[in-house]
């Protein structure tokens, strides 16, 4: 089955640049904004490095399909993101994070992730080129050079044409935006409402191949009924609730247990954080000025331990991570 999410929207982009132009590769920033975060802020630092994060990552959302050269090739976009924020150690983070979530794929991905960096290095010196020639001419040399780095994977890279792609975004969101309105179901049967309809949409296309269960969940998630309806629920009930959803996903039982240990950190998270800012409105009524201040310092480094500097320094941006909208089984 194959099944696409909340943020399809970004999923389906990364089959639609390589129709012509490289310009509308995911912003890696904008996928995992509203979908499952590259660095896991509920997990401390010091339990698992960012290479590791980072290749978990890449298993969660592209295993599923890691078989498919659509799929390969989406990495790309996740290799732009890293480069961007890490200049300096972004490829070699990639390359160890490729290499630890799909060992034995990786020499064959990190080919195809060179040979479309080559490609896209072609089209900016050839856009201007290929502009001036007539339509035909130009896309004739534009499969020219695809056959001549990718072969006949470069019928499957460039199967789905713009407008089918685009067609299918608009029907998924049409999709979100009327479940959205709905007050009457419950959490899980929205869950099957959408990924009924997304099947129904995708079928076995190409596009929907590389849509992970992750994409599916988040989709659900980003969607207000169902916070207000996992809010209301008891703790028992939620993660039940939660665990379903993910099955019907298509996540796996290793993974949906993964999942559930994560929220139970989450919830371990927030909890403390709601700790935090009950006793830190108490310091407020009770100091002032430099003591207000030493007062502070203390109870963060009481609450956060090793990350209390951070936690200091966001507050001083004027940013407070606990006033966030707490998602369940987002964050």
């Amino acid at each position: 089955m194959k099944l696409i999410g909340t943020l399809l929207v970004v999923v389906l982009l990364a089959a639609a640049w390589w129709l012509y132009e490289p310009q509308a590769s995911i912003s890696h920033e904008v996928a995992i904004a509203q979908a499952t975060p590259l660095v896991d802020e509920a997990l401390p630092a010091e339990e698992e490095s960012q290479v590791d994060k980072i290749a978990t990552y890449y298993l969660q959302r592209y295993g599923s399909s890691i078989q498919f050269v659509v799929t390969q090739a989406s990495l790309l976009s996740e290799l732009d993101q890293l480069q961007k924020d890490l200049p300096v150690q972004g490829r070699s983070l990639f390359d160890q994070a490729v290499t630890q979530a799909f060992p034995a794929m990786a020499t064959e991905i990190l080919r195809l992730i060179d040979r479309l960096i080559a490609y896209e290095n072609w089209l900016d010196g050839n856009t201007a080129q290929l502009n001036r020639l007539e339509p035909a001419e130009g896309l004739a040399k534009l499969w020219q050079k695809r056959y001549e780095l990718f072969g006949l994977d470069a019928d499957e890279l460039w199967a789905d044409s713009v407008f089918d792609v685009d067609a299918k975004q608009t029907q998924i969101q049409n999709e979100l935006d009327r479940l959205s309105k709905t007050d009457d179901l419950s959490t899980e049967a929205i869950a099957d409402e959408f990924i009924s309809r997304v099947d129904d949409i995708f079928g076995n296309s190409v596009a929907g191949a590389i849509v992970s269960p992750s994409d599916v969940s988040q989709a659900i998630l980003s969607l207000n009924s169902v916070q207000s309806d996992l809010a209301s629920m008891n703790p028992d009930d939620r993660a039940q609730t939660l665990e379903s959803l993910r099955k019907k996903a298509g996540f796996s039982d290793e993974a949906i247990l993964r999942l559930a240990e994560r929220d139970l950190a989450n919830q371990r998270k927030w909890d403390l954080g709601y700790q935090y800012m009950d006793a830190r409105d108490q310091l407020a009524k009770q100091y002032s000025g430099v003591e207000y201040q030493q007062e502070l310092q203390s109870l963060q480094q009481e609450s956060f331990g090793s990350q209390a500097s951070t936690i200091a320094a966001e507050e001083r941006s004027g940013f407070n991570r606990f006033d966030r909208p707490r998602r369940y089984g987002v964050n």
